[in-house]
């Protein structure tokens, strides 16, 4: 079950009305800094839950929000039938307190002599552009004074679709461009579930790592590759799993994958344990990998994903699904085609994340589009592992292996003779053949389309 109690030692999301969030650890005995929103301090929020808005008011206080619906708190007032935007003049003196005035209601908010909404109370009541506006324009001007003067905030406990946002926007290279869409398909693709083995390459910072823990908690088993002697889980770890979850998670680097170097024992006794249990741990992490039948393999490198096809391929048990993400297309395409061509693979395919966000509507408005978007979400690569038996099927219609291909050329001209003789002696013919073998109804063959290409003749004539 998920604790919704925030807890010191833990990291937690920070949502700000400005629409920013900061991501720390939280720590008891701390003053925790908003910037123009205020500051508080930790021990007035641990303990506490998540996903609830709260306040800064007075000195390092907090309270919580109950009517975050601040519109409920406004008079939008009569608006006009004939109330058009198109009118309204971007003019700083529609606004009748001055800088002074607005930011001594500023000041007095921080210390929490005045609530926020009573400084926007006041600030929409002084403008007088304010009654011409739409509905529409009215709450968003509203909004906007939200974001500037509220002081609320709401704790989230960090998830892997809160990262995907964050760092979408802020530092998208650290995630490889992954968008929520595309690692939800990625989720779905693998099959992700509890109690399953999987194997990952996962460059994302451990994005992925951290999808699949989500899912499948401390139940299966997953296995990840990496090209450097640490893992570079950064993410896994701000998710605040709890040790039997991460019990699930074992690495190994790339260079150790098909032969581990000579162990050189430390002089220190207590280096030497380590080094020993550190040694074992790999060896029995290399013994796993090697070992296959995973239930799964994803990808999401920044090397040759061919490359590491090649490799991993055979690990894989049958009937089990393969998945690569890339940012970008060109660098999938000969793992693509080299799938393609393989016996083992079935159902491959190549697509591109799309996502298109709307607004909320505002007083029945309607929705549309944001006007701003990412382009696209990645493209992902998958593919279903068979069993290659050696047995090739041929095409229908398509001659029988000996023959030359001459067969089905001969049935089509003895149809155009239209003799059934004709007919009854291909069939015969190609009995003979098959039951003699190839070899010794070469000269037979031959006969026969020589006398089914004299009828043809002869019929066009």
């Amino acid at each position: 079950m998920l604790d919704d109690t925030i807890r010191a030692g833990e990291w937690v999301m920070l949502k700000l009305p400005s629409g920013n969030s900061k991501i720390f650890v939280l720590k008891a005995d701390e003053r925790v800094e908003l910037g123009k929103f205020g500051s508080f301090d930790s021990n007035n929020l641990i303990g506490r839950h998540q996903l609830v808005p709260y306040e800064v008011v007075g000195d390092g206080n907090i309270r919580p929000v109950e009517n975050l619906d601040y519109l409920q708190e406004f008079d939008l007032g009569d608006t006009e039938e004939d109330a058009s935007n198109m009118t309204i003049v971007d003019d700083p003196t529609s606004q009748r307190l001055t800088h002074q005035e607005i930011e001594e209601l500023k000041s007095q908010s921080l210390e929490g002599k005045v609530d926020h909404s009573a400084v926007i109370q006041k600030i929409v009541q002084n403008n007088a552009a304010f009654e011409k506006k739409t509905d529409f324009a009215k709450a968003k001007y509203i909004q906007r004074k939200q974001r500037k003067f509220a002081k609320i905030f709401t704790p989230i406990k960090p998830t892997t679709r809160l990262f995907c946002d964050f760092y979408l926007a802020k530092k998208p290279e650290k995630t490889r461009e992954m968008r929520i869409d595309t690692l939800s398909q990625i989720m779905t693709f693998a099959n992700v579930r509890a109690g399953s083995r999987f194997l990952v390459v996962d460059d994302a910072s451990g994005l992925i790592v951290g999808a699949m823990l989500e899912r499948m908690h401390e139940h299966g088993k997953i296995f990840a590759l990496h090209d450097k002697e640490t893992p570079n889980f950064d993410l896994v770890r701000m998710l605040n799993f709890s040790d039997e979850v991460m019990s699930v998670v074992s690495s190994l680097p790339w260079f150790h994958l098909h032969e581990l170097p000579p162990f050189v024992a430390p002089s220190h006794p207590d280096a030497l344990d380590r080094a020993q249990a550190r040694r074992n741990q790999l060896e029995r992490t290399r013994d796993d990998i090697l070992a296959g039948a995973f239930d799964g393999l994803v990808v999401a490198s920044r090397f040759d994903p061919k490359e590491i096809l090649i490799k991993l391929e055979p690990l894989l048990a049958p009937s089990k699904p393969l998945v690569v993400y890339s940012p970008t297309k060109e660098s999938l395409l000969e793992a693509y085609n080299h799938v393609r061509l393989s016996r083992r693979f079935v159902n491959t395919q190549l697509t591109e994340s799309w996502l298109r966000e709307y607004q909320v509507p505002v007083f029945n408005s309607g929705t549309h589009p944001t006007m701003m978007t990412s382009g696209s979400g990645g493209y992902l690569f998958t593919a279903t592992t068979v069993v290659d038996d050696g047995v090739r099927i041929e095409k229908a219609g398509a001659a029988p292996p000996g023959t030359g291909g001459q067969t089905m050329g001969m049935a089509k001209k003895r149809k155009v003779a239209g003799s059934g003789s004709a007919k009854d002696e291909a069939a015969n013919s190609g009995a003979d053949s098959t039951d003699a073998g190839a070899c010794t109804a070469d000269s037979d063959v031959a006969q026969t389309v020589a006398d089914a290409a004299n009828v043809g003749n002869s019929t066009m004539e």
